[in-house]
């Protein structure tokens, strides 16, 4: 490696794998393959994960409103999830929250494999298991 150059350059930045919703309209859409059970900051959250295009992932996290949505969504359906609008708060110093709609038509996405959703939902499972274990 070549001592002149900065491994902290633009060009070597590493892209979030997070969607980050910052205005109305915003949106990503893919391959629903994986869902995890996390717990975060004493409270449990779930992380939708798709693939965007191949080989490119993105994740999405869950509240309560979207976890609702996405009830009937399965792994391998494609989905979109877009920041529709805020809603704004009577109490002062609150922020606004976001309000995400969630579209799916759920079929599943022509160009992945079969393989590639029976990992996941494997890797699902086990994610699953892991965490209960963690509890008892």
């Amino acid at each position: 490696m070549n001592k002149n150059k900065s491994i902290f350059s633009k060009k070597n930045k590493v892209p979030s794998r997070w969607m980050d919703f910052e205005k109305i309209g915003d949106k990503c859409k893919g391959t629903l393959i994986s869902i995890e059970n996390v717990e975060f900051q004493n409270r449990k959250q779930k992380i939708y994960e798709l693939e965007i295009k191949e080989n490119s992932y993105i994740k999405v996290g869950g509240k309560k409103s979207i976890d609702d949505q996405m009830k009937n969504v399965k792994i391998g359906d494609y989905v979109c999830f877009k920041f529709t609008k805020k809603i704004y708060s009577d109490i002062p110093g609150f922020s606004p929250l976001k309000q995400i709609t969630v579209y799916s038509n759920n079929k599943k996405e022509p160009r992945i494999k079969n393989s590639t959703i029976i990992i996941a939902m494997i890797i699902t499972a086990v994610i699953a298991i892991i965490a209960k274990v963690m509890v008892l």
